[in-house]
């Protein structure tokens, strides 16, 4: 699972979130700064997270047993204000 930010867009790494999301089968979520950094037309695209994020996204990210995080600060909106059942800050590797 990878959930991308902003910082994908600031640094123009559109072609490799595609090519790392393809190479590990990794389903993309995007945050709300994110939208628009992955194609969600994608097969692997699960729409935005967080807050206003879609139900699929956000039910995605709660299973997963890895996120890889890239390109956010994971904000109070992207993490739906330290929800654990998104994402548990307090969980790290």
């Amino acid at each position: 699972m990878i959930v991308a930010g902003n910082g994908v867009r600031v640094s123009q790494a559109y072609a490799e979130l595609v090519t790392v999301a393809e190479h590990l089968g990794a389903a993309v979520a995007t945050t709300a700064g994110g939208k628009g950094t992955f194609a969600e037309t994608h097969d692997l695209a699960l729409g935005t997270c967080g807050n206003f994020g879609a139900p699929l996204a956000n039910a995605m990210i709660g299973a997963a047993d890895v996120v890889l995080v890239v390109g956010s600060k994971l904000g109070v909106t992207d993490t739906a204000y330290a929800n654990p059942k998104l994402l548990d800050p307090r969980v790290r590797l």
